[in-house]
């Protein structure tokens, strides 16, 4: 009887005949290290995550690419009172009108067409940075933190992050980091087609306790695929594998030839 790493290799073997394996292995190797990483460089992971919630793939990256020439070492000014950018809420729902967008580059940051609550989203990944950089100047903003059980760091990322940053959003700041796997559609599926969890329904968003279950089973899964420890860059590439298994529509193939 095949286990599920066998299954996982399986998989694996196939997306090797599509070439896919390349651009997952790209994925994993660049990873940015929480334990050597200075603010800069975890600035560069955190501001574009707010970019792709809820929203698609490809709108997410249109979004970066037009905010990316303002972005330099944001994370120093984006939300001081003297900074180039303030982004407020007012009260009430997302809506443009509840927001106000301050500054000397207010209106470059306007003409980029990015809604002011990603705009307020990344501001707060700045002072997130800033709080973190204040705390321990002599280390890596993340180094601390990135020692935490994630069942602590995820509500506590989502705490110092602040409006605009769920659980699912810091786990995907941390998938980048090599700490986690992001609970997003296409592994939802993959996991739950493995049999790892069954209460999964793959067409809704995991709660906190499900994303948390996710990435235990996941990090389980990355230590038997990998002799019984994995680094950062191995959990990265199992997390950029197993999206791509339910992407490239694997799943249903599998589960014919095992029945």
């Amino acid at each position: 009887m095949k286990t599920t790493a066998d299954k996982v290799r399986e998989w694996e073997s196939t997306l090797g005949r599509r070439t896919i394996l390349d651009q997952i292995d790209e994925i994993a190797e660049a990873v940015t290290d929480p334990l050597n990483a200075d603010a800069d460089q975890c600035w560069q992971v955190a501001w574009p995550i707010p970019l792709f919630a809820h929203t698609t793939v490809g709108n997410g990256m249109g979004m970066v690419e037009r905010l990316r020439p303002h972005m330099e070492q944001g994370w120093r000014t984006w939300g001081e009172r003297s900074g180039p950018i303030t982004v407020k809420h007012l009260g009430g729902s997302n809506e443009a009108a509840n927001f106000t967008v301050a500054g000397k580059y207010a209106e470059v940051i306007r003409n980029c067409r990015i809604a002011p609550h990603r705009l307020l989203a990344i501001q707060g990944a700045a002072k997130g940075i800033r709080q973190l950089v204040k705390y321990d100047e002599a280390s890596p903003p993340f180094a601390a933190v990135a020692k935490k059980p994630l069942n602590e760091l995820v509500p506590e990322l989502v705490e110092i992050f602040g409006r605009g940053w769920g659980h699912i959003s810091v786990l995907h700041f941390l998938t980048d980091l090599g700490l986690a796997v992001k609970p997003d559609l296409h592994l939802v599926k993959t996991v739950q087609s493995l049999g790892l969890l069954n209460d999964l329904e793959p067409e809704r968003v995991p709660s906190l306790a499900q994303a948390l279950a996710i990435n235990e089973e996941v990090r389980r899964l990355a230590a038997q695929l990998n002799g019984g420890q994995y680094t950062p860059r191995q959990l990265r590439r199992l997390d950029a594998l197993l999206m791509e298994v339910s992407r490239q529509r694997l799943i249903n193939r599998l589960n014919k030839e095992t029945t």
